[in-house]
């Protein structure tokens, strides 16, 4: 199995957890956040997508979903590429709506994106250098797609997770 085809893998075996999660979880838990200036879980599976569209589009040279299909407005936040919530603010966060259908539409649409992005990407194409998103930095096209992609969506479907059973207690997982 080449790298590619086992990180589209993972990343599909993900999705399907974070939908499970979702299903019967109401919107207004998407948007309740825990505690004090803590995310609400719509927001963790918001920005999870976020950076996964833009690492997506910036190692192929493309665009992102998040602008090209104006994602922003249904979110109700700013539709700048860079807006992944990196330094939110607790009150920027708040003003977001989430809802199932917005969070799975999304999602869905950048894994699609991103499926064929690892499709077309050869061994020598995950150790090309690229520019890092961290200043005056460069790194390779893997090393983005493991840190800004697989390290990104399990830490934060980890969280979601916890959070589902949080709010409705065990049993949501099926197995």
């Amino acid at each position: 199995m080449e790298a590619t085809e086992l990180i589209a893998k993972l990343l599909e075996m993900n999705s399907g957890m974070m939908e499970m999660a979702l299903d019967g979880l109401p919107d207004n838990k998407l948007n309740e956040p825990p505690g004090e200036d803590c995310n609400p879980v719509g927001w963790l599976l918001w920005h999870k997508a976020r950076v996964e569209d833009a690492v997506i589009a910036h190692t192929t040279g493309g665009s992102q979903i998040w602008v090209d299909d104006g994602w922003g407005k249904k979110f109700e936040t700013d539709p700048a590429p860079d807006n992944m919530g990196f330094g939110q603010k607790p009150d920027k966060v708040k003003s977001m709506k989430f809802t199932r259908d917005n969070l799975v539409g999304y999602a869905r649409a950048v894994r699609e994106k991103t499926k064929e992005a690892l499709e077309s990407l050869s061994p020598s194409d995950l150790d090309r250098e690229i520019p890092d998103f961290l200043p005056d930095q460069t790194i390779r096209v893997g090393e983005l797609i493991g840190r800004g992609i697989l390290l990104d969506n399990f830490q934060h479907s980890g969280q979601v997770s916890y959070l589902r059973g949080y709010y409705t207690g065990y049993g949501w997982l099926p197995f």
